[in-house]
């Protein structure tokens, strides 16, 4: 485009009225000057809502990762607690005293093992 315009430019239109001649520069420089002006206006603009997009985008990824990253936390946070014996108890648990899960399984599981060693040595094979 610029190539034609500097071409343009050195050949003069001649206008029927005078004998002065008009460039097709001359012509054309407002409209071009008219539409760059509009598409670096429209540049700057897609450039600001582009912006704004991503920032939105990334503080929704923020606020979702925050909100994820605090639902792990208190998981591991109640498995902690119930290791230490001060996690959530359903009623029987809580009748039993301050034993944690764990160590009642233990207990459980070496009952179940001499009740299961016992059978075999009772009945015959």
């Amino acid at each position: 485009m610029v190539a034609i315009i500097s071409r343009a430019s050195r050949r003069p239109i001649q206008n029927e009225v005078s004998n002065d001649g008009v460039s097709l520069a001359e012509v054309a420089a407002p409209w071009l000057t008219a539409a760059a002006a509009g598409f670096i206006l429209t540049l700057k603009r897609s450039a600001a809502a582009a912006y704004l997009f991503f920032l939105l985008i990334g503080h929704r990824a923020a606020g979702t990762a925050k909100i994820g990253l605090h639902k792990i936390e208190n998981r591991f946070l109640k498995l902690i607690e119930a290791v230490r014996g001060r996690g959530q108890r359903s009623r029987p648990e809580e009748r039993r005293g301050a034993v944690s899960f764990f160590l009642e399984q233990i207990k459980v599981d070496k009952a179940e093992t001499r009740r299961r060693a016992n059978r075999r040595l009772i009945s015959p094979p």
